[in-house]
């Protein structure tokens, strides 16, 4: 089982730790990996998003800063 935590939480173990994409979610985002050391805070990320939208209303891309789950790669 993969160690996870969310943003806003302390880093419990020092490590390369990727963020979760949830499964289904269609977001516009390159993979994120980063370096924690023990203790730091896991921050939000800025999350790109495309969104359709019905005629006559034009296609819109919204950039959210949103909590995230963090998995530990090692």
């Amino acid at each position: 089982p993969v160690l996870t935590c969310h943003s806003g939480q302390a880093c419990p173990e020092s490590g390369y730790w990727k963020v979760i994409w949830p499964f289904g979610r269609t977001v516009m985002a390159k993979e994120v990996i980063r370096h924690f050391k023990q203790g730091e805070t896991f921050p939000p990320q800025i999350v790109k998003r495309y969104v359709l939208r019905t005629w006559p209303m034009q296609d819109k891309t919204t950039l959210d800063e949103e909590r995230v789950e963090w998995g530990l790669l090692g």
